[in-house]
This record gives structure tokens, C-alpha cells and sequence, in this order.
């Protein structure tokens, strides 16, 4: 897992000319298996880039950029923490060929390899106003080569991602039955009081055994708790047919690796959660087909535009 930090030199090249590459995993390891989103921290902070295993301060706050991931035996929960530091020899806190100082933290350890997978999707990152992270994942048991259903789980820090809280499900069987729920993307609103998770969901009707999903929303309130509250709200107004070569032998089985959440991204005030996923119910006739699908939900529920 590489980064690369723009510009080098004026402003003017932005996105244009970018310095060398930054690895955030270890150096000839497999540490990434897949890669989540990135996000920047609102807050500066003068946390710096731990030596000999003892936390530093830098002389100057700065805003960390994040990216979450998991390895490649599919175990491991881990998030990348990096800052801009001045173009130079590798000094940690001072300066990097690349321009960044980085360094790899451990989420969660989901289990030993040949027990438990992440799932074959990516992990997601929300950071609220205050500087807090939050992170969403997929976990499926794995017994004698055969994975199970898989469940959605998250965690969050309050000191920048050194430490993380005990993993919380997101998806319990006591809630929702022995189904599969899968391919999460999450967002937190800006005064952290709400994350929300949506997610590919089997637990309606029959789709468990057909294979048809729906698209669920999450809705955990008071998330930094050790007891958050967790409501689910279904998001399509009827199931999406499975896809598969005998009704769609063009599109089969392919629903994309990631959907998409908004709520406060671009602005910490905003309050309506935007959902963005792709669907195969057909627009025409009855042959299921791959479209793109958004819903918005109010902040109170009294304003939704969905499907």
C-alpha cells in the first residue's frame, strides 16, 4: 500500500506532479489485501509518527490523512496514518524522499487464518468534526475451506487510531436472522452522533435461499458507547433479483466492489444521508439488468427520496 503526496514544489501543480511513492504496509510484505477509502482529518493534532515504539509530539499540529485496509490472508483489520513532512532524506517527523511520514496501525485481528475472512470487499473510514474514526468491516467464519455468511462489525478511536475500541457487531443474528450481509460503506455525521451504515442484505423474504438482496440502512446512535443503540430501515421498495449467467449472461454476478455513503464528507452540518449502489431490478420487461440506484434519507425521516 503506497502514497503519494502532491504538489512538490508550487501549488500551481497540484494534482499534476507528484512526489515519489510513501509505503505505508511494511516493505515486501502481503499487509495489503484490500484497500478502503482515504479521508483527512478536520482536526490538526501534533501526534507524530511513533520511534522506537514510544509515541513523539511534533513542534507544529498538523492533519493526518487515514486509509483503512486489510491484509492479504484476509485477518486483519489495519489503517495507515500519515502527515506531510518537508521533501528530504528519511528523518521520521522531519522529512521523506516522498513527503510523508507514515505509519501502519492495527484496527482489529479478526482470527487465525482458516477460521475467519474479512469478506471480498473493501473496508470503509468515517472521521467525524471532532477527529474521531470510525471503521466498518465484513467478517464470514471459514470452516475447512468454506466461508459462511458474512456479518458486519465496526470499531472506533478517539486518540487518532492508536488505540481502537472492542469490536461491536452491526449486523447480529439475533436481529437478522442466518443470512448474509454484505459490501458495508458508512459515513458519521459531524457532531458524531449517528454512523451509518448501508449494506447488501438477504435477511428479507426468501433471498437467503434465492439469492435475491435488498439494500439495508444502519442507523447506530450514540456510536462511542459500549452499548449504542442499532435501528435498521430497509431502503429498496422490493427485492433485486440475483444476476446470474441463465437471465443475464453479459452482467452475471457483478454488482460492482463498493457502494457509496454521504452525510458529512463535504460538510459537518449536513444532516440527510445520500446512498448511491448498484441495483438488477429491470428498468424494462423482466430480464434483470445492472442500474445505478440513489436514495436520500432526511435527518428526522420526513423528507426521503428513495429508489
Amino acid at each position: 500500500l503506497v502514497m503519494y503526496r502532491s504538489p512538490v514544489g508550487a501549488g500551481a501543480t497540484a494534482g499534476i506532479e507528484f512526489g515519489p511513492a510513501h509505503k505505508v504496509t511494511r516493505d515486501d510484505s502481503c499487509d495489503e489485501g484490500i484497500m478502503g477509502n482515504d479521508a483527512v482529518s478536520p482536526v490538526a493534532t501534533t501526534t507524530g509518527h511513533p520511534v522506537d515504539g514510544h509515541p513523539t509530539t511534533l513542534p507544529h499540529p498538523v492533519r493526518h490523512v487515514y486509509v483503512i485496509h486489510d491484509d492479504a490472508s484476509f485477518t486483519k483489520i489495519a489503517i495507515g496514518r500519515c502527515f506531510p513532512v518537508a521533501f528530504g532524506s528519511a528523518v521520521p517527523n522531519v522529512s521523506d524522499p516522498s513527503g510523508l511520514d507514515c505509519v501502519d496501525l492495527p484496527v482489529s485481528r479478526l482470527g487465525t487464518a482458516g477460521t475467519v475472512k474479512t469478506g471480498g470487499n473493501f473496508p470503509s473510514l468515517a472521521i467525524d468534526r471532532a477527529g474521531n474514526l470510525y471503521a466498518v468491516w465484513e467478517k464470514a467464519a471459514e470452516q475447512s475451506g468454506k466461508i459462511g455468511n458474512t456479518g458486519l462489525f465496526y470499531a472506533y478511536s478517539t486518540n487518532r487510531g492508536v488505540t481502537w475500541s472492542p469490536t461491536i457487531t452491526v449486523t447480529p443474528r439475533s436481529r437478522l436472522g442466518e443470512t448474509a450481509q454484505w459490501q458495508p460503506w458508512h459515513d458519521v455525521m459531524g457532531d458524531g452522533s449517528k454512523v451509518q451504515v448501508a449494506f447488501y442484505d438477504r435477511h428479507y423474504g426468501n433471498c437467503e435461499f434465492t439469492g435475491c438482496n435488498d439494500i439495508t440502512l444502519a442507523t447506530i446512535g450514540n456510536p462511542r458507547s459500549p452499548n449504542p443503540r442499532i435501528a435498521y430501515r430497509r431502503i429498496t421498495t422490493s427485492s433485486m433479483p440475483n444476476l446470474i449467467p441463465a437471465n443475464n449472461p453479459v452482467q452475471a454476478g457483478f454488482l460492482g466492489d463498493y457502494m457509496w455513503v454521504e452525510v458529512s464528507r463535504h460538510n459537518f452540518d449536513q444532516r440527510a444521508t445520500h446512498i448511491v449502489w448498484a441495483d438488477t431490478r429491470p428498468l424494462f420487461g423482466t430480464a434483470p439488468e445492472e442500474d445505478v440506484y440513489y436514495a436520500r434519507i432526511g435527518a428526522d425521516d420526513d423528507d426521503d427520496d428513495r429508489d
